[in-house]
């Protein structure tokens, strides 16, 4: 049992050490940075199960039912998953469906019949990013001048709650950055934001010339705000960033 347990450690744990943004959960780990969940089923074989692959069915089963309980933890603003998926049907069967096209990364068979599997699933599947547009928000103009490459937004001291599309306002109340500010297809496939936990990281994919910021402060809505003097940085500029979403969250 021991060594079943320090198998799945390491499984999950060896490929998301070091700078990446990963949250744990009981049943699996979102990994912000890669962009994916990650959780494990286990199949102990019994009467109903007493071949390999029926104990390889249940030890899936028990992934999708994992991936579940974490899914239902993640946001969308200040809103949870689960209340999402319990007033929307649509939602909570798409997001089913994306569990089950998961990618099987890691198997272990024990001498007893069990098995335990690794399941990974892309994070940007499972919410379709039409569905959440806000008509009432504008995005900035555009202008032509190529100056950043990306932005990065340090917000670390802030108790800042990860969400599939963030908000960014200027202290004015001006709107900088929305799901309306990007190519849906884009943000679809990688995301509105990558999460890491150090500059390091951030500097390593944010491209030649990154804008850098320190957020002000969260509201109660949970947008950043960034000072006016940082939002003036980005008026009659190319603002190709942030349509495709190379925005970056420095966050614990």
């Amino acid at each position: 049992m021991l060594k079943k347990i320090l198998y799945l450690f390491l499984l999950i744990s060896l490929p998301i050490l070091g700078a990446d943004n990963v949250q744990n959960f009981s049943y699996g780990k979102v990994n912000w940075t890669q962009k994916k969940i990650i959780v494990t089923g286990s199949g102990i074989p019994s009467l109903k199960a007493n071949n390999r692959a029926q104990t390889e069915k249940l030890a899936k089963n028990d992934a999708y039912r994992n991936a579940i309980e974490v899914i239902k933890s993640l946001k969308v603003k200040t809103t949870t998953i689960e209340s999402l998926m319990n007033k929307n049907k649509k939602l909570r069967v798409h997001i089913e469906s994306q569990i089950k096209q998961g990618k099987i990364k890691g198997q272990k068979y024990y001498d007893d019949g069990g098995v335990d599997i690794i399941l990974e699933i892309p994070l940007n599947s499972l919410l379709v990013a039409k569905d959440f547009l806000n008509k009432k928000n504008k995005p900035l103009k555009t202008g032509k001048e190529k100056k950043y490459s990306s932005v990065i937004i340090k917000l670390i001291g802030f108790k800042y709650k990860k969400t599939f599309f963030p908000t960014i306002k200027d202290e004015s109340g001006k709107l900088i950055y929305s799901l309306e500010s990007t190519n849906l297809n884009k943000v679809q496939k990688d995301g509105m934001v990558t999460y890491v936990k150090k500059m390091s990281k951030a500097k390593k994919i944010a491209g030649d010339s990154p804008l850098i910021v320190t957020a002000k402060m969260l509201n109660t809505n949970g947008d950043i705000i960034i000072s006016d003097i940082d939002s003036k940085k980005l008026e009659n500029i190319d603002l190709s960033f942030f349509s495709n979403g190379n925005v970056i969250f420095i966050v614990k």
